[in-house]
């Protein structure tokens, strides 16, 4: 978490959807986001592993909102390339 969003937030929290970009490293213990993760009126989470940590690590934070997938997946068809790159001599 970036400290302008630990301190904006709490200004617009009425309306704020929170992209938490969580991870389980030592500085989402510290206490003092535990009350943070109960302002946002939405939560959107990257992946079903950042939703299930934060719901186990926050119990007391609704902590709701859709999961939207980022990621890249390798594709299964051997047929793709990568284009050749494109020298333009410049």
């Amino acid at each position: 978490m970036l400290w302008p969003c630990y301190c904006g937030l709490p200004a617009v929290a009425h309306k704020s959807v929170l992209v938490p970009l969580a991870h389980d490293e030592w500085n989402i213990y510290l206490n003092m986001w535990d009350k943070f993760f109960e302002l946002p009126k939405g939560v959107v989470f990257n992946t079903i592993e950042e939703r299930n940590f934060l719901r186990q690590r926050f119990k007391n934070s609704p902590l709701q909102g859709p999961v939207i997938g980022v990621a890249v997946d390798r594709p299964d068809d051997k047929r793709l390339t990568v284009p050749p790159a494109h020298n333009d001599g410049s």
